[in-house]
């Protein structure tokens, strides 16, 4: 299995509308992606409300660094269309009690 995969993580939980507009834009977006002119295979799933998930299918094609920055783009547009935060690399998730919540990664020791 040849896949690369991106996880962005929203410190506000996705609406049901905006769980419907950002997966009909991923879906617009993957039916173009493409690497030095050839398709990529990818796949889109928004998880828990809180994560965008992007799957790229390297079995043919690999990503280049131009494919992925045009991953990076449309994720800055959804970003900013929805006003959210989607690169704060210093936010986690953790799962308690079926929930998930978002902590900065500093209060992850008092959390364990």
């Amino acid at each position: 299995m040849n896949n690369r995969v991106w996880i962005y993580l929203s410190e506000k939980e996705f609406t049901d509308e905006q769980i419907k507009e950002i997966s009909a834009e991923g879906e617009h977006f993957l039916s173009g992606w493409n690497a030095h002119g050839q398709p990529l295979s990818g796949s889109m799933q928004i998880y828990k409300k809180h994560f965008i998930i992007i799957k790229a299918d390297e079995a043919q094609f690999a990503a280049s660094g131009c494919s992925i920055d045009k991953l990076v783009q449309f994720i800055k547009h959804i970003e900013q269309k929805f006003q959210l935060s989607l690169f704060n690399r210093l936010l986690v998730a953790v799962q308690k009690d079926g929930r998930i919540e978002i902590m900065h990664s500093s209060k992850v020791p008092e959390y364990l």
